[in-house]
């Protein structure tokens, strides 16, 4: 027979268990991180969107109670709730000088930009450096994309280590020499990782980093599963799909 005695205090014991968890859960904000490329209204370019419909966007979500914060307010862990949005911004595409204009200086929204350092003042559809300083200057976040924009997966490690590690070590050095900010957040090229790349990234004094994983980020962002896994959500054509879940989301 079951001795009472020593049944209760095990269920008194997984009680308090359960409810720890849950009030340590509910210390936790969460941030939708959404994924943009360009905005030059080219349809045939499946991760591009053209100025209005990235107003549009915008819009709704402000519309539906999310706040815009920083990946500064991120870092620092000084946000509540789960309506936060961070808009990321990947590889430098000069249109982002036109959207900053009409949708994020007038809405206050500072996005995360990452960039990788080989086409900045080298290619015309790429900002120059002194627009990536203006940005920055004026709020937006800078993350390294890697320097080439190489897939950091074993395959890449094994055929040429020495790009592999270009991609993390010389893009964090040029963007902090060039902008005169402290690199330490990384954004995967295509999102692809691998046990390598965290392994190099930890060395290389980076503290977060961003796949294309959809999910919510947890902050205190130690908080999250791994630091150098946070999820993203990519917007491509597929806003009004992304937007139904950050509202089925947020009122749960």
């Amino acid at each position: 027979m079951i001795n009472p005695k020593k049944i209760i205090p095990i269920i008194i014991i997984f009680i308090m268990f359960f409810i720890v968890g849950y009030a340590d859960d509910s210390k936790h904000a969460k941030v939708s991180v959404l994924c943009y490329h360009s905005f030059l209204g080219k349809s045939k370019i499946p991760t591009d969107v053209s100025i209005k419909d990235l107003y549009s966007n915008m819009e709704f979500l402000k519309n539906q109670g999310f706040r815009f914060v920083s990946i500064d307010e991120i870092v620092k862990g000084n946000l509540n709730g789960n309506k936060n949005i961070l808009i990321t911004i990947d590889d430098g595409n000069r249109s982002i000088i036109d959207a900053d204009k009409k949708v994020f200086r007038p809405m206050g929204i500072k996005p995360l930009l990452g960039i990788y350092p080989n086409i900045i003042g080298k290619k015309d559809y790429a900002l120059n450096w002194k627009e990536l300083k203006n940005l920055t200057d004026n709020g937006y976040g800078i993350a390294s994309h890697g320097y080439y924009h190489l897939l950091l997966n074993e395959k890449q490690f094994k055929k040429d280590e020495k790009a592999f590690k270009d991609e993390i070590f010389k893009s964090k050095k040029l963007l902090e020499e060039k902008l005169g900010k402290k690199i330490d957040v990384f954004i995967y090229p295509n999102g692809v990782r691998s046990d390598q790349a965290k392994k190099i990234l930890k060395y290389a004094d980076y503290k977060y980093a961003f796949t294309i994983v959809w999910g919510d980020v947890l902050v205190p962002l130690n908080s999250n599963d791994d630091p150098l896994e946070l999820h993203r959500y990519m917007i491509s054509g597929n806003f009004n799909q992304v937007s139904s879940i950050l509202v089925k989301k947020s009122a749960d």
